[in-house]
């Protein structure tokens, strides 16, 4: 999930995993699950806008992934508060 893109002529986005885009089709919504991650692998996942000419811009944000198969290990929630990382189960 990423922040909405607020500009007039936005299109949707493309998710791109290690430079390869994911997506078949533009995403209208600000998530998308990527599906064909193997377990203990590293991936540079990134997030780019696409106007209504289709104009795609950069990225101006990537994250480091490394799935993971075993659920118990699981980091639920993340948050940073001023003493750093708070790890804590999601409550939803």
């Amino acid at each position: 999930q990423w922040e909405a893109n607020e500009e007039d002529d936005l299109a949707g986005y493309n998710v791109y995993v290690n430079g390869v885009k994911d997506n078949l089709e533009i995403i209208t919504t600000t998530n998308y699950q990527i599906t064909s991650l193997t377990s203990g692998l590293e991936y540079l996942t990134t997030v780019t806008a696409i106007d209504k000419s289709g104009n795609e811009s950069i990225p101006v944000e990537s994250l480091k992934v490394i799935p993971i198969s075993d659920p118990s290990k699981e980091v639920k929630n993340v948050s940073i508060d001023s003493n750093g990382y708070n790890w804590r189960e999601a409550t939803c």
